[in-house]
């Protein structure tokens, strides 16, 4: 009797450890695991919460806006994916579950909430940021050129990868070899290549993006994505004078949430007119001071301006002025006369031809308009006063900066072509205001 007493009370005792033990080992070690999973997805989401946040911001200040604060569907998302982390954090506090044994534990891996973001969304921007400043520029072979367009992408209805850039000339370019394409915050996306299956003129460039190197653009963000060309030199192909411009860009886009195509709108694209040159000409400047005092005579000084080329390793490169138009503004009673264009430290000079408002200087010889290395050229005349006047005046500019397809006030060659323009804003460079 005692025999079976001790029996059963032996199971009851039995019966009552293990239970618990199979709790903890089944259903409880179930709901952990559950909750940890849950948790390791949380935090992936809310790393590509925090970086959506931190590269909103950074793209406001780049432009100089203040953060609007306002809800969008994500951005309340995103508050419930943090409000959820903190409550399962708490959880995890009040929760003190007796261990459960286990003869082969296995080591609760770390979440790596950076493996689902993709490469622009890991991208940390640092300053300095790129200047997006588009304009007609020359392009110097042998080198990645300025920027020659840009576009701006927002997402229609949800976030988007892009897949696909694609780039149309105005006409096929022999010196082009590809485009950078990158970003307002200098990620770059990749290059653009010629695509002849697209065109056989030549004149298409692609960048394609496989489903891991996509492009993430979150909704209701905004993003400006600029080309700049990298140009062969000219013993791979690259020529002088030729002409490049974007026409336009199209871009394939796939919504993150329906895996629909073409869900992005692209607005203000900006596509200059380029040339291409062994060198270009990278400063026109004055001379001295703002202002000086007017005085008549012969031979006066009226401006001293300094000119000077890109440092290029080419040795066909032989920058030089051809010609030069200065306007001319005075008083009514001066009259401006023989005038001519010196290197006052060479000695050399070329005669210039004189009109009310201008005075140009045409069939610069080589021993003047040499501008390689840089050279100082200053503009003597002979000045007349007619008449009394209190306050006579004369200034000398260089004015018209031109076009590629317009003329403006500088003609000069790199060695191998001619061109009618310079790469500056207007007035290019201003003389001093003699009075």
């Amino acid at each position: 009797m005692r025999k079976i007493t001790f029996v059963a009370a032996t199971l009851t005792l039995i019966l009552g450890i293990s239970a618990p033990v199979f709790a903890e080992t089944g259903v409880e070690l179930l709901l952990r695991k559950q909750e940890e999973r849950m948790r390791e997805r949380l935090l992936r989401w809310k790393d590509i919460c925090d970086r959506r946040e931190e590269r909103r911001e950074e793209r406001l200040q780049l432009r100089g806006m203040v953060s609007s604060h306002t809800a969008s569907d994500a951005d309340r998302a995103c508050e419930a994916i943090r409000k959820k982390l903190e409550d399962l954090d708490e959880d995890m506090d009040t929760d003190t579950p007796s261990p459960s044994p286990s003869p082969n534990p296995s080591p609760n891996p770390n979440p790596t909430p950076s493996d689902d973001l993709l490469p622009n969304q890991r991208f940390q921007p640092a300053p300095p940021f790129p200047v997006i400043d588009v304009r007609s520029r020359i392009l110097v072979l042998g080198e990645t050129g300025p920027i020659a367009g840009t576009i701006k992408l927002n997402p229609q209805d949800e976030p988007v990868e892009v897949r696909e850039i694609r780039l149309t000339l105005s006409a096929a370019v022999d010196s082009l070899s590809s485009f950078e394409v990158f970003d307002e915050l200098g990620f770059v996306l990749g290059s653009a290549t010629r695509n002849l299956s697209l065109s056989s003129s030549g004149n298409v460039y692609t960048l394609s993006l496989s489903p891991d190197q996509a492009y993430f653009i979150d909704k209701n963000d905004e993003v400006i994505v600029a080309f700049r060309p990298r140009l062969k030199d000219d013993n791979s192909g690259g020529e002088s004078g030729e002409d490049l411009q974007i026409s336009g860009v199209m871009v394939t886009a796939i919504g993150q949430w329906s895996s629909r195509t073409n869900l992005v709108t692209t607005t203000g694209p900006d596509f200059k007119a380029h040339q291409t040159a062994l060198t270009t000409i990278m400063e026109i400047s004055r001379v001295g001071e703002e202002n000086g005092v007017f005085a008549t005579g012969s031979e006066r000084l009226l401006g001293s301006f300094f000119f000077d080329t890109a440092d290029v390793a080419d040795g066909d490169a032989e920058p030089r002025l051809l010609e030069i138009i200065f306007s001319l503004s005075h008083s009514s009673q001066v009259t401006v006369s023989n005038a001519v264009l010196r290197d006052s430290i060479g000695g050399t000079e070329t005669d210039c031809t004189v009109s009310s408002s201008e005075i140009t200087c045409s069939s610069i010889p080589e021993d003047v308009g040499s501008i390689e290395g840089g050279r100082e050229l200053s503009l003597y005349a002979d000045v007349d006063l007619s008449g009394s006047i209190n306050n006579p005046f004369l200034q000398l500019d260089i004015n018209r900066p031109g076009g590629p397809s317009s003329a403006g006030d500088i003609t000069w060659t790199d060695g191998e072509s001619t061109f009618t323009w310079v790469p500056f804003g207007q007035p290019v460079a201003q003389g001093p205001s003699l009075d």
